[in-house]
């Protein structure tokens, strides 16, 4: 794990733009579209990076936004932003993997986080969180799913291929990300949405 954050160190400087040439803004659009609808509430972003959504709103939207990532150059990428000043927003350097709930959450997001891993790891943090239920009330996960067409085959092995080279990223395909989460939470209420032609998917289970 220690290899991996030295590693997201590296390429925080330039990680949103390449996002944002990539996939045409699609990364921060679901992002944002999902967190429109949790103004006035309380939020944990899993994996948040350099938290690059929270740019299109203003602190007091929200009642509280906490952040976590165990990179410290994605956190001093935050920091360089106005709503990062705001005491409703808090960044923990901390491994997203293990809850640990402070207080509760309407929605804890858990934006292209869950990719880094196997399906076995990613089943292991889901049930960690689904054991703390009556600590949120909704769920989201926004990521990337398993290629159909072939441009998104061929950007999906780039994107592994270089995360291999300077990530230590381990994994040569996408995890079945959103097969193991509808598993997990299969009694939950379900709504998704698809962004960048299906390659990235938004889905939020209500466990309340």
């Amino acid at each position: 794990m220690d290899k991996v954050i030295n590693s997201y160190d590296k390429i925080a400087s330039f990680y949103d733009q390449l996002g944002q040439l990539v996939f045409n803004g699609a990364l921060k659009k679901a992002q944002v579209e999902l967190l429109n609808g949790y103004k006035g509430k309380n939020i944990l972003i899993i994996g948040a990076g350099t938290g690059s959504a929270l740019k299109d709103f203003e602190a007091d939207q929200f009642e509280s936004i906490d952040l976590l990532d165990i990179s410290e150059q994605m956190h001093d990428r935050f920091f360089d932003t106005g709503i990062s000043k705001s005491p409703n927003i808090n960044y923990f350097l901390k491994d997203g993997r293990i809850p640990d709930l402070q207080k509760h959450y309407e929605l804890i997001m858990f934006p292209f986080f869950l990719d880094q891993f196997d399906e076995e790891e990613i089943r292991k943090i889901l049930i960690s969180y689904r054991s703390t239920q009556s600590k949120f009330d909704d769920l989201a996960i926004i990521d990337f799913t398993k290629p159909k067409k072939f441009k998104h085959k061929v950007i999906a092995k780039i994107m592994l291929y270089f995360f291999r080279i300077t990530t230590g990223y381990t994994l040569n395909k996408i995890p079945s990300i959103f097969k193991v989460s509808d598993e997990i939470l299969s009694d939950a209420k379900k709504k998704e949405k698809h962004y960048y032609g299906s390659f990235i998917k938004s889905s939020v289970y209500s466990c309340i």
